[in-house]
């Protein structure tokens, strides 16, 4: 099953310039299974994703990404809806983070400029999370190398992503799991197995800002 695990909406994340239906219509478009909506800090598009994913037949799963000081974060299962502090480091979003029912995932670790440089941080807590965030189309070669090589020193799995905000960029790149998932439990459960793998279909850096 092919998910993209990371894309932007305008419901919540004011970087965006695409809305659920759009994403969901390029994702089907290029042979994605489901999608993942992860804006920030939020999940204001829950109640959309919802309905849209009730009309249209497809899997959209809701999560968030959570930016801290020294990084971004992916987060899925049981996650606060208000979403996490935003000015402070991962030591202290992690206490309130409930591992049990959650899988977290670092983004875009060495993309660079704010929120987005956390490898020290990944290392010293690589038993929280469950993948790293390969691919996206706000990482270029030299930040997808690196990414792949923290994995390798972690070693932890790697996820593909699109990291889309803009029409057009969903499912450039895609996480493709073993078994079929069905809810953001299944998927929670999932990444915690470990049987997927990262896929770098039609990478194109920062081919949303065309």
């Amino acid at each position: 099953m092919k998910i993209d695990l990371h894309t932007h909406s305008v419901n919540g994340s004011a970087c965006s310039r695409q809305t659920i239906e759009q994403i969901v219509s390029d994702s089907r478009e290029r042979g994605i299974d489901a999608v993942c909506l992860t804006d920030h800090n939020n999940m204001r598009g829950k109640a959309d994703a919802e309905r849209i994913s009730a009309e249209t037949g497809f899997p959209v799963f809701v999560g968030m990404e959570t930016n801290c000081t020294d990084g971004d974060i992916l987060i899925f299962g049981n996650v606060n809806p208000s979403g996490y502090p935003t000015d402070v480091p991962y030591t202290d979003v992690r206490k309130l983070i409930d591992f049990a029912a959650c899988v977290l995932i670092p983004a875009h670790s060495y993309r660079g400029g704010p929120h987005s440089n956390m490898p020290e941080t990944i290392l010293e807590f690589k038993n929280d999370f469950a993948a790293i965030e390969a691919y996206s189309v706000n990482m270029n070669d030299t930040d997808s190398r690196n990414a792949v090589s923290l994995a390798g020193k972690t070693g932890l799995p790697t996820v593909g992503c699109s990291d889309s905000h803009h029409p057009g960029t969903a499912g450039l790149n895609y996480t493709e799991f073993e078994d079929d998932i069905n809810s953001v439990e299944e998927l929670v459960a999932a990444l915690k197995s470990g049987r997927f793998k990262a896929v770098r279909a039609d990478y194109a850096w920062k081919a949303q800002q065309e």
